[in-house]
């Protein structure tokens, strides 16, 4: 497959293979092109991890593309050699708020170990739940607010005391689930597993694959539902009833009353429910 003009052949090959719609499939073409124009030198299969973090470091410093579009670049590369050179470039980048955070992620390959619960600073205690427990994750796990509300079921393994943590390239790495977090945790599940059942009663609910390369398409598996689940909403286009996680926004709202309470009392935030219905 040294000959670009076969190589190209397989990737169109593998878009139709995943049902890529043409608009992504154009996107995705245009990120590879780039980055084997970029090691045009070199044959695609000698090119290795660092190889990826050199052309996404050049995509940052030299072209300053924002952390989002860096993204979308490695999505695609590591769509191509997965898919195309059925080789597996995975690495745990992670996407921070600035290009120089973003680069220093590059190196992070171990996810942050849980800490004690003496970690969470003291106004969090202060919060109702499911946001006490989000805050708790947040800080004693070291994930992103992003990353705790795209949890499911499926991700919290009580029996291994185990939380999976998906990525946005489809891996995932485990954190052991501390003592504090574990009852939080099964609580929680429960009230997910509820939320479902109530939503069924009422007709189909759907909600957004997990799958990175599926993330178009919505899916009723109860594995899937999220962890913190939020509004539901109707689909215009799809015509149906789609179950969204909790908004990030409403628990900035919650964290942000709560931090205010430590010095000046404020008017309590209604209380948390996944009652909405259509």
């Amino acid at each position: 497959m040294e000959d670009r003009h076969e190589i190209m052949v397989h990737i169109i090959e593998a878009f139709k293979r995943h049902r890529f719609k043409k608009q992504d499939a154009q996107e995705y073409l245009d990120w590879i092109k780039l980055f084997l124009n970029h090691f045009k030198d070199e044959n695609p299969k000698s090119l290795t991890t660092e190889s990826v973090k050199t052309f996404l470091r050049y995509l940052c410093d030299e072209k300053g593309l924002m952390p989002s579009r860096q993204k979308q670049a490695y999505l695609a590369v590591n769509f191509f050699y997965n898919q195309v050179l059925r080789r597996s470039l995975w690495s745990s980048v992670k996407f921070d708020d600035n290009e120089t955070d973003f680069v220093a992620g590059l190196n992070d390959t171990i996810p942050p170990p849980a800490l004690p619960d003496t970690e969470s600073p003291q106004w969090t205690q202060s919060l109702q739940e499911p946001f006490r427990l989000i805050a708790q994750i947040m800080f004693q796990c070291g994930m992103k607010l992003e990353e705790i509300t795209n949890l499911r079921i499926e991700d919290v393994e009580l029996e291994r005391r185990q939380l999976r943590i998906r990525d946005a390239f489809g891996e995932f790495s485990e954190i052991e689930i501390s003592t504090t977090l574990y009852q939080p945790l099964a609580l929680q599940v429960k009230k997910a597993l509820n939320a479902h059942q109530q939503d069924t009663r009422q007709g189909s609910v759907y909600f957004r694959n997990p799958n990175p390369l599926k993330h178009n398409q919505l899916t009723e598996n109860p594995r899937w539902y999220f962890l913190f689940p939020g509004t539901l909403q109707f689909n215009l286009h799809t015509q149906k009833r789609v179950r969204e996680p909790i908004s990030i926004n409403f628990i900035e709202r919650a964290f942000s009353q709560a931090r205010g309470d430590q010095s000046a009392r404020v008017t309590p935030i209604k209380r948390y429910s996944t009652g909405s219905t259509i």
